[in-house]
Formats: C-alpha cells, sequence, structure tokens
C-alpha cells in the first residue's frame, strides 16, 4: 500500500500518495532555506554597518589624535622643551636613557681608573718612603762607624805619639844604648814578650794585657799601635778593645771578603776576622795534636 493512510469522514481511511509527502517536505525546506537566508543577509548586513561604523569612529578617533599631536607640536611641552608624537616621545626617552646610562658607565669606569692609579701611586710612595728611611739609617750607621774609626785612630795616634816621646827621653836620660838593665834594654824586652803574647793569644783584650805586664790599656793598645805600624804585628782593633792578628793569608782572605760584598761595617768584617782565626787556631791545634 502506497503513501500514508488518512482519515476521511466516519471510519473510513483515505490513502496520501508519496509525492504529495515529499512535494510538502520540500517546500518546507525551501521556505526554511530562505528565512535563514533572508536572516543571515540582514545579520550580515548590520554586522558589516557597525563594522563601517566603529571603522569611521576610529578615523575620527585617529583624526582627532593627529590633530592633538600636532597641537602638541605646536606648543612647549610642560616637560621643558622637545616636541613629537607619544611614539617619537617615547622613542627619544629611551634614547636620553640609554646616553645618560652609557655616559654614567663611563664616568663610573674613570673612576676605577683614577682610584686604580692613586692606589698604586700610593703604593710607589710608600716603598719610595721605607728605601729612603732603609737609606737614611744607612748613611747614618755608616757616618757614625766612621766617626768612631777617626776617634780610635786620633786617639790611637796622640797614645803612639806620647809613647814615642816617652821612649826618646828615657833614652836621652840614660845614655846607655843596649846595655843590660837600661830603660831601652827593658823597653826591647817588653816589646819582644808583647809580640810572642799578642802571636799566642791571637785575640788580645788591652784589658788583659795590662794585668798581665802590669800596664794600662792605653799603654797596651799603643804599644800594640806602634809594633803594627812598625810591621812587626799584623791585624785589626775592634770596637770592643781588642786587637786580632791576622797574617798575610788571612789578609788576603780578608780583601776578597771586602770585594765581594762592597759595602760592610766594622762588625762584620771583625766577625770575619774571628772566623779566619778560629779556623786557623783549629787547623794549628789539629797539627799539634798529630804531631808525635
Amino acid at each position: 500500500m502506497d503513501g500514508f493512510p488518512r482519515e476521511e469522514g466516519m471510519g473510513r481511511v483515505t490513502t496520501v500518495p508519496d509525492s504529495w509527502l515529499l512535494a510538502i517536505a520540500l517546500g518546507g525546506l525551501v521556505l526554511t532555506l530562505g528565512v535563514l537566508f533572508r536572516f543571515t543577509g540582514v545579520t550580515q548586513y548590520w554586522l558589516e554597518d557597525k563594522g563601517r561604523t566603529r571603522a569611521a569612529a576610529a578615523r575620527e578617533d585617529v583624526g582627532d589624535e593627529a590633530e592633538q599631536d600636532e597641537h602638541a607640536d605646536q606648543q612647549p611641552r610642560a616637560a621643558g622643551g622637545g616636541g613629537g608624537r607619544r611614539g617619537d616621545d617615547r622613542r627619544a626617552l629611551a634614547k636620553e636613557e640609554k646616553k645618560r646610562q652609557k655616559a654614567e658607565l663611563k664616568r663610573f669606569a674613570a673612576a676605577q681608573r683614577e682610584e686604580k692609579r692613586r692606589r698604586a701611586e700610593a703604593r710607589q710612595d710608600k716603598v719610595r718612603e721605607r728605601e729612603a728611611a732603609r737609606q737614611e739609617v744607612e748613611d747614618a750607621e755608616r757616618a757614625e762607624l766612621e766617626a768612631k774609626k777617626a776617634q780610635l785612630e786620633a786617639a790611637a795616634s796622640a797614645e803612639l805619639d806620647g809613647w814615642k816621646r816617652d821612649m826618646v827621653v828615657d833614652a836621652e836620660g840614660e845614655g846607655a844604648v843596649g846595655a843590660s838593665g837600661s830603660p831601652r834594654a827593658r823597653s826591647e824586652e817588653r816589646t819582644r814578650s808583647v809580640v810572642a803574647y799578642v802571636r799566642r793569644e791571637k785575640v788580645v783584650s788591652f784589658d788583659s794585657m795590662a794585668q798581665d805586664f802590669n800596664m794600662s790599656p792605653r799603654e797596651a793598645m799603643r804599644i800594640i799601635q806602634e809594633l803594627q805600624t812598625q810591621g812587626t804585628l799584623s791585624g785589626v782593633f775592634d770596637d770592643r778593645g781588642k786587637f786580632i792578628t791576622v797574617d798575610d793569608k788571612e789578609l788576603e782572605a780578608l780583601a776578597d771578603y771586602v770585594n765581594k760584598r762592597g759595602r760592610l761595617t766594622l762588625e762584620d768584617f771583625t766577625a770575619r776576622a774571628n772566623d779566619l782565626i778560629s779556623a786557623r787556631c783549629e787547623e794549628e791545634d789539629g797539627t799539634q795534636g798529630d804531631s808525635p
């Protein structure tokens, strides 16, 4: 049976053909699509109109902003000079800030270099001050040493001159040259004893020598000075009241030591002489111990 049944009158059912139903469905679809297209077109037109309205408003705003910027260009800025649009102002401010930071970095680097230079100069000044102080101390010590040496030499020379005068007076008063028991004979005997004593002791203290020979320390120093002048004894005087005998070999060693060291104090020279004499004494003691 084709189509759908439909009622017709009391208790009578009629059938609607399928073609009618299809036509009705197509008509409804066309009507629905037409309504949709109509509504869509109106909506699109409304949206486009609204977009055009917004674009026009935006153009008006841009125009107003341009007019305001142009007006701002013609008037001085409240911040103190300059002009231009807002974007240009921001770029100008950023550029100025960059320049300021760069200048600040340059000033900081310059300050660091200046501080470094100042510290280096301060260190150099301290080094120069220490060197000057050290040189001043050395000069003072050298001057003091030379003054003491000159004073000792002057005193020894004066004592030696007095001793020579005494010897001449004694010789002229007695008149006996080489006679037994005469002052000259006694003087020669004492001289030989002193020479033997000094050569035996190596390092002679004037106080000890004065006690051994019953004389004053000044007289002991005077006698040794005279013997050294004559070439009978060779050695050096130190500042502690002692005479240190030195032979020719030791004199050469001392000369080499002075040449190598250049500048040295009297204490250093005396200490070196003592070392040489100690070595010689040890060598002599060893030789005597080995002999039968």
